[in-house]
């Protein structure tokens, strides 16, 4: 009876976790930040450096 309890707490806490989460992706500038990181994109108004080797 305790897995039990302890499963639907776990499974509680990571559906709360993916609310954050879906709520975080609806916002622009998580979404701007993400690609931005993870894309290597850069901002309108950012200067971007090239170094040749």
């Amino acid at each position: 009876m305790a897995t039990i309890e302890s499963q639907i707490l776990k499974s509680r806490e990571q559906a709360q976790l993916l609310d954050m989460q879906i709520s975080q992706a609806k916002d622009p500038s998580f979404i701007e930040r993400q690609a931005l990181d993870k894309l290597d994109m850069v901002g309108e108004h950012d200067l971007v450096f090239v170094f040749s080797e």
